[in-house]
């Protein structure tokens, strides 16, 4: 919230179309300052820079000169002289500012007040740039000079109200004005605005209030007179973070009641009042106000009724009915296949509905229709990955990678990728690249995960010293996130048969941690297989493979073995087999099964 030269409300389509002020609304420029500026800011200097209006005031001059007749008795009076001569100076002034020649402008734009001082708009245009240069004074002057030709122009009244408090500080003579501007248009909330913050600014909380209070006792049957006071409302009493007190929501309940009862079928309203609901955590109604603007689309926009769909399909998310924003979300890509925002929170919801594989497909389209977001290829990417298509994932990285070649974590998640695939040498490659570009440009990606991942990848690829020294580092760096590293050194000794005592250290703090990971404990079976603690070791392996929530071939090989040392030989054939099912291309298991059930057949025989 804050100062400007005012404008009027757009036109409702939000085109930026201006209404005249014989209806109330007002067209007033654009010096825009947060409140709180004025209490902390020292009036403006010459030279001190002031926005631009945000729309073209040209355009809405040139069209009223056009839109102008000359009366044929007046044609050849001094009056009828003045008018074409103010319209030719208008346009001349037009294209000194295409040209950029804006001192010449500004000349041919005082000509034309001189000669047709009705114009307040240029008027309001013409101080807006003497003030923007910092001729404060020459800007509140014309300003007062249009006044006597317009005296009951609010437009005139809030653009100086708006100077003497910003540029000046005079919040007296400011609130003067636009108490006075008020009075003439009792009916346009952008009065009230204008005097609500000067008031604010000046530090009269007690007028400030009342002068709301005022606008709210109004007759006006005027929907957007209430829904643009109840953003007044909105921006004044809901503190930061959404907390407003009952009181309050009162107040603000009621304006915005009055801009249902006046506008029960208009969109705009029904949309601005539901975000006010959301905004004070009554989703169920809000929900009824965006459906209801689903219902009855005629006249209304096609971004307005996507931004609908995806509040409501939000509001549904937050009340814990995902199904249902999931449709609404599929009925926004069906008719709007080109907002890709809605292609990413449909992915997101599939992705926690756990269906990967519709997903992926909308986050490709999302990457269709969005190639210069590098977040889409990491998630079509992570998608794949999860669907267990390395290859895929990896062709869809090293596209973003040849595109965004300075974002480490795109090279990080292709080093992931790599590494999935089998493709350890140049995961490697791309672990030792992320390392390089993330310690210039984000150093944080470099944490105990980072390197645990790099070091599983160094043991993939036949390096075991690198691998251990990477993990060392990974527990280094964050010892209390380190379970998987310490049972990775852990497990990396025991399967050697090398450092028992220190492998057994290391895999009691990873316990602790994770008392009940499967993985740690199938560690600590083998761990008291290799002290020869067979029962033991069988114990805890049988708990293992419980506690993992798929098989794993390895557990399984663990347990054969161990039947196998405690004489059980059929018993371990069939966890030799279990092993097998998983991975049947294992030699080396399927070499001891076969010796096992030689074994078995040997003792059965007569």
């Amino acid at each position: 919230m804050g100062f400007q030269f005012r404008q009027g409300p757009r036109d409702r389509t939000g085109s930026g179309g201006l209404s005249s002020c014989a209806n109330g609304l007002l067209l007033i420029g654009a010096l825009w300052l947060p409140l709180c500026a004025f209490a902390q800011e020292p009036a403006a200097s010459p030279g001190t820079a002031v926005p631009q209006p945000p729309v073209h005031v040209e355009m809405v001059l040139l069209n009223d000169f056009a839109a102008e007749e000359i009366d044929p008795a007046t044609a050849l009076s001094r009056e009828g002289e003045h008018r074409a001569e103010a319209l030719a100076h208008f346009a001349q002034g037009l294209a000194a500012e295409d040209l950029a020649e804006t001192d010449q402008a500004t000349e041919y734009f005082l000509r034309v007040i001189e000669l047709d001082p009705g114009q307040s708009d240029l008027a309001i245009k013409v101080a807006f740039d003497f003030v923007r240069a910092g001729d404060i004074a020459r800007g509140i002057g014309i300003l007062k000079d249009a006044m006597k030709a317009s005296p009951r122009e609010p437009l005139l009244l809030l653009n100086l109200a708006s100077i003497y408090a910003r540029n000046l500080r005079k919040f007296d003579l400011a609130i003067r004005y636009a108490r006075e501007a008020v009075e003439i248009a009792p009916s346009d909330p952008l009065v009230y605005q204008t005097l609500h913050e000067i008031y604010l600014a000046a530090g009269q909380i007690s007028n400030a209030e009342k002068i709301l209070e005022r606008a709210a006792r109004l007759e006006s049957t005027d929907a957007e007179f209430w829904m643009r006071l109840g953003d007044l409302y909105t921006r004044t009493l809901v503190k930061e973070g959404g907390e407003l007190t009952p009181q309050n929501r009162g107040k603000i309940d009621r304006v915005f009641a009055k801009a249902l009862q006046f506008g029960p079928g208009d969109p705009l309203v029904l949309n601005r009042v539901a975000d006010f609901y959301v905004a004070s955590d009554r989703i169920p109604e809000a929900l009824a106000l965006y459906v209801k603007i689903l219902e009855n689309q005629s006249g209304v926009s096609a971004p307005l009724l996507v931004n609908v769909r995806e509040k409501l399909a939000r509001g549904l998310l937050a009340g814990g009915k995902r199904d249902e924003a999931i449709t609404v979300l599929e009925e926004m890509v069906r008719d709007n296949p080109l907002q890709y925002e809605s292609y990413e929170l449909l992915g997101q919801l599939y992705q926690e509905k756990g269906d990967f594989e519709k997903a992926l497909g909308v986050c490709e389209q999302s990457l269709l229709l969005s190639p210069n977001q590098p977040a889409n290829y990491l998630r079509v990417s992570d998608l794949c990955m999860r669907l267990h298509r390395s290859d895929r994932a990896v062709k869809t990285l090293e596209d973003a990678r040849a595109r965004f070649r300075d974002i480490p974590l795109v090279t990080y998640s292709l080093a992931i990728a790599y590494q999935q695939a089998g493709r350890y040498d140049e995961a490697l490659q791309a672990f030792e690249e992320t390392q390089q570009e993330a310690g210039v440009s984000q150093e944080e990606i470099l944490n105990g995960q980072f390197y645990f991942n790099y070091g599983a990848a160094a043991e993939q690829a036949g390096l075991p010293e690198k691998a251990v020294a990477l993990m060392k580092k990974s527990i280094e760096i964050d010892p209390a996130n380190a379970a998987q590293a310490l049972n990775f050194l852990a497990y990396f000794w025991i399967d050697k048969g090398i450092r028992l005592d220190e492998a057994g250290a290391f895999l009691d703090r990873a316990l602790e941690m994770e008392p009940d990971n499967g993985a740690f404990i199938d560690s600590l079976g083998w761990l008291h297989y290799r002290r020869g603690h067979y029962d033991k070791a069988l114990g805890e392996l049988l708990r293992a493979a419980g506690l993992l929530e798929e098989p794993d071939a390895v557990v399984f090989d663990h347990i054969a073995d161990t039947y196998l040392k405690l004489g059980n030989t059929a018993q371990a054939v069939v966890y030799w087999e279990k092993s097998l099912g998983l991975n049947p291309d294992d030699k080396k298991i399927g070499a001891k099964r076969d010796a096992a059930k030689q074994q078995v057949t040997e003792n059965h025989k007569p």
